[in-house]
């Protein structure tokens, strides 16, 4: 890559690397040590694929409105403020919208939420038609009104957060709102964490220059989604740490994935 025509010698060159496209072969030779697998592994946001139905705007307590403009009535058991990868990456972090999660667990029963939140099982029985058209395969053979993208880590209290679609690397601390865990669509990645030192610890981690710049050796930032999940994970974390002389606590056990 030249960064124009008269150019004599190239800016950048991008490559395969260990089986992997990189977006700049010689940089990458200076962060290799930092390549590898981390005990810490980045999720993606829940998965619905419903957006009118389980992204909701509060119009009052246990009152919202959805994505037809229906006013309904929900129990606060199932629902969780969210952010999207736009309000993800605004220095203000305030959600403008609550997401109906079903499950805890991927493939976990949700005929169970006609006992514990008839309202919200009514809501969704009359919402079927829009939820049982997803066309995607991985909702075949699943519960009704299945989600994914779900499991202990994603009702973690604090997490370290970033957008996949806007081009910068910025990292965000995300604690609970009134009480409850944030959720994210699945245009966003996070690594789940258990106070919010340790979220803050490793967020600061991932805004040093060195982490930085492992990134932009692997970024393609011309892409649609130049941040993905499978880029963050190059990056060990535990040899970051030692490197930036900080400590870094491994990813709990009892995490269900």
């Amino acid at each position: 890559m030249y960064d124009d025509l008269a150019s004599r010698t190239p800016d950048s060159a991008f490559a395969l690397h260990k089986g992997r496209l990189v977006a700049n072969i010689h940089k990458t030779a200076l962060y290799d040590r930092l390549c590898g697998k981390s005990s810490r592994r980045w999720r993606s946001g829940v998965k619905h694929d419903c957006s009118r139905i389980m992204e909701l705007r509060p119009k009052g307590k246990g009152i919202y409105v959805n994505g037809l403009g229906e006013t309904i009535k929900l129990e606060p058991t199932y629902v969780f403020p969210m952010l999207k990868s736009s309000e993800l990456a605004k220095d203000n972090m305030e959600p403008s919208r609550y997401m109906l999660v079903t499950q805890q667990l991927v493939g976990e029963d949700t005929s169970k939420i006609k006992q514990r939140a008839p309202l919200t099982w009514a809501y969704l029985e009359k919402s079927g038609e829009y939820l049982d058209r997803r066309t995607s395969s991985i909702y075949r053979n699943r519960p009704r009104f299945s989600v994914f993208g779900v499991g202990d880590y994603a009702f973690a209290p604090w997490k370290v957060a970033i957008s996949g679609f806007y081009k910068r690397l910025d990292f965000r601390v995300v604690g609970p709102i009134k009480g409850k865990p944030v959720v994210f669509d699945d245009t966003c990645y996070f690594l789940h964490c258990k106070s919010k030192g340790e979220a803050r610890a490793i967020a600061t981690m991932l805004q040093s220059d060195l982490a930085t710049g492992f990134f932009n050796s692997y970024i393609f930032w011309d892409a649609k989604r130049p941040i993905t999940a499978d880029v963050l994970g190059r990056l060990n974390l535990e040899v970051l740490s030692k490197e930036l002389n900080m400590p870094f606590a491994s990813e709990h056990n009892n995490i269900k994935t």
